[in-house]
């Protein structure tokens, strides 16, 4: 699939929203979902604001920046402002919330392969679609748009 897709991610916790080309997620939906995870465990809220200025974070983000990963994006201004990160990024953050969290997010974009799923079926519906409109017979000048939702259920 071309188009970079924004995507809403469920975690046990909450949903985050990553774009599935990019692989940046929102940084700061991860992190409530994961304080969540650590308040439901007992443990007090982690900073967001201490974690981005910690020297260990600080070294890992010159070295995506060495390695040519830019570990930020950030989009809009006000209330429509976004900080995305790099999935490595999401991960390591992930690591610094909660071991439970680390690993759940390590199960849906690494073993789980949600990402790259995303993009193989987007080019499969977009062949289904095609499929549909060619070889659908006595409908010639219908949209086909409720068949195709109907298929694709």
């Amino acid at each position: 699939m071309k188009t970079n897709q924004l995507m809403t991610v469920a975690f046990s916790s909450g949903n985050v929203e990553v774009f599935h080309k990019t692989s940046m997620g929102n940084l700061t939906q991860l992190w409530a979902v994961g304080n969540h995870m650590r308040f439901a465990d007992g443990k007090a809220h982690a900073n967001l604001t201490t974690f981005i200025n910690s020297g260990k974070t600080k070294e890992f983000i010159a070295e995506l920046e060495k390695q040519g990963i830019a570990p930020f994006e950030i989009t809009g201004k006000g209330s429509t402002k976004r900080t995305w990160a790099c999935m490595e990024l999401l991960i390591y953050a992930a690591e610094h919330i909660s071991v439970s969290f680390h690993l759940e997010v390590i199960q849906t974009f690494i073993k789980g392969r949600l990402l790259s799923f995303r993009d193989e079926s987007g080019d499969n519906f977009k062949s289904m679609n095609i499929a549909i409109d060619k070889h659908l017979g006595g409908r010639d000048g219908k949209d086909n748009l409720g068949v195709r939702i109907q298929v694709a259920k």
